[in-house]
């Protein structure tokens, strides 16, 4: 007979309670448990795992599998803000055998199990824990490069502006978030000097960028993120995101409008329309855009991004015409460009607590050329086809850079087994 210490410690070790308990003690957040029969149901918000994903919800299914015993199946519903953000549901023994013994026969065997459904808030089930570690109120500052270039121009081979981008955010209730934006000049060169140089029109001053609320929401299945407040120092406005992943498919709607107090002809109307295609075996996404951009010129972009682990390279082509232009061959700009995105965080972030959190984001780098041009030149027009971001960026923020799907999660399934 087992010993009563012995059986009291596997009962603990195994119970909803302490699972709730070890997902905390990874520093995941809102955390809930919750069982009905022999379904185990978890949601959690992940702040520690910041390149991706899949790397929380390996963490979540490798503590998970030790109720293998006790429960047959579990839900898995990722949160952001403290709002369901997706779901996946599967088998907790074939992920039990998966994590035990990798290979090809059991990752094949639990991946069929793998399924993706609408959030289900665990209705119906006995909740053990509900949003425990709460994030409410933490502060959490991000820092990221924020770069303005010009190559290979008639003055220079290549003039740069370096700032410090910080970023507050701070979860005041459900869905509900404050954040507040604060640009930092660092350096730059001589024909970016704000006095002197040729391109002084494109030196940022920094200071106070944006502060904004934001308000996310599920709406069956679709993610809608309102932002109001002032934006760009300037502008005082409003910015609505709407986003629907199915399979493979994304579809993103954005509508703006934006004023400035001092020049009441420097409104802002923004509508965009984006479809992005999720090709998961190549981890390769491909998009289409079309609208009015932030300087009011109207076009449409085309752009093929590739995955390589967690860093991307873009490969663009921008078509659009100034405001007032509309229709006019000859006013069309047609535009070229790469550009690169590379995490600048530890995969695990390790400066995080029960008070606040500090962190890097990703640089996001890229270079543009005009085409095409009738009369042979390269017009440096930097502000075409600007689209305008917020700091709750759907794609970003809530879906994982458009990689929170099925596909994407079987075509790397290996990675769940990754320990930190």
């Amino acid at each position: 007979k087992e010993p009563s210490h012995l059986s009291k410690a596997k009962e603990t070790l195994t119970s909803p309670e302490n699972l709730a308990k070890d997902l905390v003690a990874e520093g995941l957040e809102n955390v809930t448990v919750a069982t009905k029969e022999d379904i185990l149901y978890i949601s959690y918000e992940n702040n520690v795992y910041l390149w991706n994903e899949i790397d929380a919800l390996g963490v979540v299914l490798r503590k998970a599998v030790k109720l293998a015993d006790t429960y047959k199946s579990f839900i898995i519903e990722p949160k952001k803000s403290n709002v369901l953000i997706s779901s996946f549901a599967g088998s907790l023994e074939k992920a039990a055998a998966y994590f035990e013994k990798p290979s090809y026969s059991t990752q094949s065997s639990f991946l069929a199990s793998l399924s993706q459904q609408q959030p289900s808030e665990g209705k119906g089930f006995d909740v053990h824990t509900e949003d425990l570690n709460s994030g409410l109120l933490r502060t959490r500052i991000v820092l990221s490069p924020k770069v303005t270039t010009f190559v290979g121009t008639e003055v220079g081979l290549f003039d740069y502006q370096f700032l410090l981008r910080t970023v507050g955010y701070w979860n005041l209730y459900k869905g509900l978030d404050l954040s507040v934006r604060y640009d930092i000049p660092i350096s730059y060169s001589d024909e970016l000097d704000p006095d002197t140089g040729v391109f002084r029109n494109y030196y940022n001053d920094g200071g106070l960028n944006a502060v904004m609320l934001n308000y996310t929401v599920n709406i069956n299945g679709g993610l809608n993120t309102l932002s109001v407040g002032s934006y760009e120092y300037d502008y005082v406005g409003a910015m609505d995101q709407f986003i629907y992943n199915y399979n493979r498919h994304t579809f993103k709607v954005k509508l703006g409008y934006f004023t400035d107090n001092d020049n009441e002809f420097e409104d802002k109307k923004i509508y965009l329309a984006k479809y992005t295609y999720n090709y998961e075996p190549l981890d390769l996404l491909g998009e289409i855009q079309a609208g009015k951009y932030w300087y009011q010129d109207t076009g449409f972009s085309v752009n093929i991004k590739r995955f390589f682990g967690d860093v991307s390279i873009s490969l663009e082509y921008l078509q659009t015409q100034p405001d007032g232009y509309l229709g006019q061959a000859e006013a069309t700009n047609k535009y070229a460009g790469l550009s690169v995105e590379i995490p600048l965080d530890f995969r695990k972030n390790r400066f995080s607590g029960n008070i606040g959190q500090i962190r890097g984001d990703n640089l996001n780098y890229g270079m543009r050329s005009t085409i095409d041009r009738a009369d042979g030149t390269n017009a440096v027009v930097p502000s075409s086809g600007l689209v305008p971001v917020t700091d709750f960026e759907s794609e970003e923020y809530l879906l994982n850079r458009n990689r929170l799907n099925l596909g994407y999660i079987k075509e790397h399934a290996d990675r769940l087994l990754d320990e930190f």
